[in-house]
């Protein structure tokens, strides 16, 4: 199996959602015009279906067409602020997608709201939510989209970026391309990263608790302390939920797409039955019993009042 190395855009939230970080660390790049880059999923839970995580490599993107269907290993860096260089992690095996498996996979995607889910991430960070809808005057742009995919367990990522040693060679290596690994020390590599910390597999989070295997239940409401404290959200929560009750609001039955067109397909909330701030640390959640899909007016009237009013008593007054 052939070995690369290749580089991803910058990021604050160990590559699982866009920061807002990579467009103020670049120029002229497809973050500084988009306000993201694909890459930021990389390690992301919620883009998943049955078998496979899918993500973005810009490095496997420019070799799209010759490496289409191959399975490669691939290390994993970043330019971080002051331009150092940093070793993020690797896949192991890695599937580059042809065009037939990008389209289908993107289908799965979008209808169990993983893509939805993407675009509410662009959107907290200013970002532009077109470069992941559906451009049907182009061809080939889902692969602009997900471009690989691999197994959970395929996947390592260190837990806090290792700032690398000039031994490993990385230093005027700057362009979103694949590098030939059997050029460069990867002997340094791993022995710097396993010198340094414990590795972690792309199936866990820094902020939530692990699942537990096969339930279909997860945990929620852990703290996380930034400047003030929040609730993290575990995205694969809202997945299972979606892909279980559709996107049809609970409450008015309203369907964005249908209403709105597609580019609204898939577009709805997930409300808590009860509310986040009111669980535990490691509250386990069911995500079929304690999750509702609902529309942003309706969970606006849910709450309205520092309230938690029931799905059946807004039904009631929506009714009326």
């Amino acid at each position: 199996m052939n070995m690369y190395l290749t580089r991803l855009c910058w990021n604050d939230h160990q590559w699982e959602r866009p920061s807002g970080s990579a467009p103020k660390l670049e120029t002229a790049s497809f973050s500084t015009h988009s306000g993201f880059g694909f890459e930021e999923w990389l390690f992301s839970n919620s883009i998943k279906d049955v078998q496979w995580q899918y993500g973005f490599l810009q490095g496997v993107n420019k070799a799209q067409a010759k490496m289409a269907g191959s399975t490669i290993s691939v290390y994993l860096f970043a330019i971080g602020p002051e331009k150092k260089r940093y070793l993020i992690g690797m896949i192991k095996e890695c599937q580059v997608l042809t065009q037939d498996e990008a389209d289908a996979a993107h289908q799965r995607l979008a209808k169990n709201g993983a893509i939805a889910g993407m675009v509410e991430d662009v959107l907290l960070v200013d970002g532009d939510r077109k470069y992941i809808e559906s451009k049907p005057y182009r061809e080939k742009w889902t692969l602009e989209v997900i471009n690989i995919r691999y197994r959970t367990e395929d996947a390592i990522r260190y837990p806090t970026p290792i700032e690398a040693v000039p031994e490993i060679g990385l230093k005027n290596l700057w362009r979103y391309q694949l590098y030939n690994a059997s050029v460069y020390q990867i002997d340094a590599w791993k022995k710097l990263a396993n010198g340094s910390a414990p590795l972690q597999s792309s199936g866990s989070h820094p902020l939530i608790p692990e699942e537990l295997s096969g339930t279909g239940s997860y945990f929620e409401g852990s703290v996380e302390k930034v400047l003030v404290n929040r609730y993290e959200r575990d995205r694969r929560a809202r997945v299972d939920c979606i892909q279980h009750y559709g996107t049809n609001c609970a409450v008015c039955e309203i369907n964005f797409g249908e209403q709105y067109g597609s580019d609204f397909k898939g577009l709805i909330h997930v409300h808590h039955l009860k509310p986040i701030s009111e669980l535990g640390a490691n509250y386990l959640i069911d995500p079929i019993k304690d999750l509702r899909p609902i529309c942003p007016n309706c969970h606006a009237m849910v709450h309205f009042g520092n309230m938690c009013r029931s799905i059946t008593e807004l039904r009631a007054i929506v009714s009326k």
